[in-house]
Formats: C-alpha cells, sequence, structure tokens
C-alpha cells in the first residue's frame, strides 16, 4: 500500500510540474505572437505609407520615375515582405 501511495504522490507531482512548464510555454507563445503582430503592423504601416508617397510623387508632382519605383517597391514589400521577414524568425 506505501509503495502505491508513493507513486501516486510522484505522479501527482510529475503532473504539476508538466502544467507548470506547459503554462511557461504558453506565456512565451504569447509575448512572441504579440511581438510578431507589432512587427508585422509597422511593416504594413510602412509599406501603406511608401504607396501613399509612391501615389503622390506620380499623380501630384509627376515625378514618374522615383514615384512608381517607391510605388512598386512598397506594393512588393506589402504582399511579399512580411511573410519573408515572419517566416525568418520561425526557422
Amino acid at each position: 500500500m506505501h509503495e502505491e501511495t508513493c507513486k501516486l504522490d510522484g505522479y501527482k507531482e510529475s503532473l504539476k510540474i508538466r502544467d507548470k512548464q506547459n503554462e511557461r510555454d504558453h506565456e512565451f507563445r504569447k509575448k512572441r505572437l504579440n511581438h510578431e503582430t507589432f512587427r508585422n503592423t509597422i511593416i504594413s504601416a510602412v509599406c501603406v505609407v511608401g504607396i501613399c508617397t509612391g501615389l503622390y510623387l506620380l499623380v501630384v508632382k509627376k515625378d514618374e520615375q522615383v514615384g512608381s519605383n517607391i510605388l512598386i517597391a512598397s506594393f512588393l514589400a506589402l504582399l511579399g515582405g512580411g511573410k519573408l521577414i515572419s517566416q525568418k524568425d520561425k526557422e
């Protein structure tokens, strides 16, 4: 009987340790997700500002070379840049 009680107590302790580790892992994943969300928001905002700047230069200032380059670069960064940056962190 004593041996089974000891096994049960040991099992309860291992479950407590596992539960604490799972809680720490969950907190870590939440923090990482918050950082990724913040970074992706910043990237998206910069790309949108770049697109607006490119359109402004292209339409209002009639500077076709600079405006189109900024517009294309910002649009491509918005489409693929954020995804590539996010994927690098997961590796």
